[in-house]
């Protein structure tokens, strides 16, 4: 007995009937096996034959030939400590995991597996204190195990319906096909969902069966019984770019124009969001890492699952790649690799929903007949992880022969489109406004942009690969907007400034200051309004690589005022100066230095230069407009007030000279663009020699001969 398949889908030699036919293949079921007693090829539905029993069938007999040679004969378990159960000569190997004999084993051990610390599993009591305490605005790190699915708007159907592994077999057909894993041997082979069920409800077990991908989201009467937590479509990337008109959260006509993919890639959406999980009790499934580094909904409609997860620091994911690599890896307990404490077990029950970010490497044990309902997604906040997990695949992919249909579907196209529609336009809005992007956004437009490089690069030289070519200007827009949030980072929070650095050198950056919110101002003591005289806003100046200045209208005027309408609050708003604004952020750990900051005598006090400071409506509202003039008049009269800055006025000459100046540039604004060199009207020679004067306040003052 053999089986006839190739990579392409066809038959090696070309099968023919007894009339001498050639037999047409269904491209999509190309299982074919072969008779042991005339030799003759039969298509595997015709004869009864699945793919999953090719590995268990000793001796395949035709019908004509089972008339005279016996039945078809199975194989006989010999060994249940290898996956090759039949061969003799592996008696005295290891015991392989995940085989029937180490499945015994481990359930008597696998208690001892520490549970997880708070360091790798948040548990919420429901939906809604997981809504509450997830991070939309940072890295998704840790596991959440959400006991009561209330709050998280999952769809699942109510236990009243007595909804069962039966009703899927009924929706979907005794005869739908799926991908189902011998537990015993740990492979992957076809399997009518028919016949799993029976299987299922078999009274003796000779083998164990797992399905882990039944996808349906293409099945409407599944979809709508069935849909995932909330958050799901809030983040995914999928969701987002090819959104369905039954989404009530990503579809919006409005911004299509925006997200919306070409009309030659909308057959390329990955289906991976909604999965059907049926185990047999004492099904074990290997550490693995969810395809692409997708991060994972998983929700116990029926049964127990018990997880055994490691956090995918850069150790551990190196050390499982080269586990994935090892000629023992059969033979070996990933967990035994690891230091003690890496590895925690997860006990999940029936009506809980475990939330898994990007890269964690887990097995599983099913130690009750289960249905699960799952799904993968990928999304902003775990990008720099998923796009290492992918690029492991890759390797593993070249080295040891990983197939296409474990990776996931499209990973490229959908990192692609979401680098143009989501991270860019994310990062030319947060530059419009001139703020600082999200981190999370700006580290995966980081990641990104190198992978997408590459990427481009390869499919050029693949010149049968033209699934890029409508994303051309991608890289260029991208990298032109990491520069800009670079340099509105940098101008935002400068390096820190040295103590030896001059006051007119200060004078030129930017000014901060901090206002204790809930303190009166005016209530400063004498010593330290004496510490700060003759001082300005850039003696004040403290710098945080960490502030993000937002605007704010109404903390100044709650922190200032009648004593009665004040509210105390521990922290402190930073003051930012923006060209002629000031912009604040909160500030939760205040410099001791300044302490005793006396707003009041800060904006009354003319500066070094003898500029009158002049605060933002909001602030002068805040501080008291009345006051800070009744302050600056006493300190005129007591002498300690620095004179008025001269008003510089411009003569007529100097007009001239500036309107001159105007010209220049646009000449030379002009030249640029034409590619033409501006030569000047003197010696050349002399002009080589003589540095070239670079800044406006320069050449004013060379063409008005100021020394």
């Amino acid at each position: 007995m053999s089986v006839l398949t190739s990579e392409t889908g066809e038959p090696l030699i070309e099968p023919t009937s007894k009339h001498g036919q050639t037999i047409k293949i269904d491209p999509i079921d190309t299982f074919w096996i072969q008779c042991d007693g005339c030799a003759k090829w039969f298509h595997g539905s015709c004869v009864g034959v699945e793919e999953y029993e090719d590995v268990l069938i000793d001796k395949f007999h035709c019908v004509e030939c089972a008339l005279t040679k016996g039945s078809t004969q199975m194989k006989t378990v010999l060994l249940r400590h290898r996956f090759a159960f039949d061969d003799l000569s592996q008696a005295n190997l290891p015991v392989e995991i995940g085989t029937e004999s180490w499945i015994k084993e481990f359930v008597k051990i696998e208690a001892k597996i520490p549970p997880p610390n708070e360091q790798h599993v948040i548990i919420c009591k429901n939906g809604f204190d997981f809504m509450d305490q997830f991070d939309r605005r940072s890295d998704w790190k840790k596991v959440y195990l959400i006991e009561q699915p209330r709050g998280l708007e999952l769809r699942v159907p109510d236990k009243e319906e007595n909804f069962s592994l039966r009703s899927i077999v009924e929706i979907l057909g005794r005869s739908y096909k799926v991908d189902t894993i011998d537990v015993y041997r740990q492979v992957t082979q076809s399997m009518c969902i028919g016949t799993f069920y029976d299987k299922m409800v078999a009274p003796q077990r000779l083998r164990l069966y797992n399905i882990l991908s039944l996808e349906f989201s293409q099945n409407e009467s599944m979809r709508k019984m069935i849909s995932p937590p909330i958050l799901v479509p809030e983040l995914s990337f999928v969701h987002k770019l090819w959104p369905d008109k039954n989404d009530l959260v990503n579809w919006d006509p409005e911004l299509q124009q925006v997200v919306e993919v070409l009309e030659e890639h909308r057959r390329n959406k990955p289906e991976v969001a909604l999965f059907c999980l049926c185990g047999m009790a004492g099904s074990y499934t290997d550490f693995h890492i969810d395809f692409g580094g997708s991060s994972v909904w998983y929700h116990i409609y029926e049964g127990q699952k018990i997880f055994y997860i490691v956090e995918p620091t850069d150790e551990f994911l190196n050390l499982f790649e080269e586990h994935q690599r090892s000629e023992t890896k059969t033979e070996t307990f990933f967990g035994d690799l690891l230091p003690q404490g890496a590895l925690r077990r997860v006990v999940i029950d029936e009506g809980q929903t475990l939330m898994i970010p990007s890269g964690w490497i887990h097995a599983v044990y099913t130690p009750l007949d289960s249905l699960v309902f799952g799904g993968n997604f990928l999304h902003a906040l775990n990008v720099p992880m998923q796009l290492k997990i992918y690029e492991m695949e890759q390797r593993l992919k070249k080295e040891v022969g990983t197939e296409d249909k474990y990776l996931f579907p499209h990973f490229e196209l959908v990192n692609w489109y979401a680098a143009r529609s989501l991270v860019l336009e994310h990062l030319r809005e947060a530059n419009d406004e001139g703020s600082r992007v999200e981190q999370y956004m700006f580290d995966a437009a980081l990641a990104l942009l190198p992978r997408l490089k590459e990427w481009m690069r390869r499919d050029k030289e693949d010149k049968a690969n033209v699934t890029h070519s409508s994303f051309s200007d991608v890289l260029v827009k991208l990298q032109r907007e990491i520069n800009k949030q670079q340099r509105l980072r940098r101008s935002l929070s400068p390096a820190r400034r040295s103590p030896k650095k001059s006051a007119k050198k200060r004078k030129s950056e930017e000014h901060e200051l901090f206002v204790e919110a809930g303190t009166n101002t005016s209530s400063v003591s004498e010593s330290a309004s004496s510490s700060h005289r003759r001082s300005d806003l850039e003696t004040c100046t403290v710098q945080s690589e960490t502030h993000v200045t937002q605007p704010t209208s109404s903390t100044g005027a709650e922190s200032c005022g009648d004593p009665q309408n004040e509210i105390p609050v521990d922290f402190r708003l930073k003051l930012t100066k923006r060209g002629k604004n000031y912009a604040s952020s909160v500030v939760e750990k205040p410099d001791p230095m300044l302490e005793e900051v006396n707003m009041t005598q800060m904006f009354a006090r003319r500066s070094h230069s003898g500029r009158q400071p002049r605060p933002s409506a909001w602030l002068a509202e805040a501080v008291g407009l009345d006051e800070l003039e009744k302050t600056a008049k006493q300190l005129e009269e007591q002498g300690e007030q620095l004179p008025e800055r001269e008003i510089v006025t411009y003569d007529v000459e100097m007009e001239l000279a500036c309107e001159e100046e105007e010209r220049d540039l646009l000449r030379e604004e002009r030249a640029k663009k034409k590619g033409k060199v501006v030569v000047g009207s003197g010696d050349p020679l002399r002009g080589i020699a003589k540095k070239k004067p670079s800044t406006v306040k320069q050449r004013l003052a060379a063409k008005l001969k100021l020394k």
